[in-house]
């Protein structure tokens, strides 16, 4: 599943609450649509670096797959994370991904796991599978560690994941 287009379906349909950047996010999707990533890097990027999760979520995406840009998975994870850490569940599944296979980041069981706990707690849809598969990879300790942490994550308001 295309977890951008489903990101950006979720923000077009909430817009409508964001008339300030509304045209910016709206035209940097017009171009990702049209495959002018140069455009939706340039309409993104100060969206993203004035904290837009939306934006930095896409703006992960981009990176991760080479989109207008050079393909950067450390890049890729940095925007994931300011992304996971203001709640968004699918930069929270896509950082344990990154995580379990190592991408742009320290592989990392108990972290991955640690975001697909978060993610799936919010309803996302292949968390589950993700944590399930890393379990398979993990010690009771380690799961149990990583569960721990995800529990200190949310009550810190994603301050205390790292």
């Amino acid at each position: 599943m295309n977890f951008l287009l489903a990101a950006i379906t979720t923000t077009m349909m909430l817009l409508g609450a964001t008339p300030v950047s509304a045209g910016d996010f709206k035209s940097g999707f017009n171009a990702y649509q049209k495959r002018d990533y140069s455009t939706a890097l340039r309409e993104w990027t100060p969206l993203a670096e004035n904290g837009d999760m939306n934006a930095q979520y896409n703006l992960g995406h981009m990176y991760r797959l080479g989109k207008g840009v050079s393909k950067d998975y450390t890049e890729a994870a940095e925007w994931y994370r300011k992304a996971a850490n203001q709640g968004f569940s699918n930069a929270q599944y896509t950082l344990g991904v990154m995580h379990h296979y190592g991408r742009g980041v320290k592989r990392d069981y108990v972290k991955a796991h640690l975001w697909a706990n978060i993610a799936e707690k919010q309803w996302h849809m292949e968390a589950k599978q993700l944590r399930k598969a890393l379990a398979r990879k993990m010690t009771p300790d380690a799961i149990e560690e990583a569960q721990r942490r995800a529990k200190i994550c949310l009550k810190s308001n994603y301050k205390n994941c790292d």
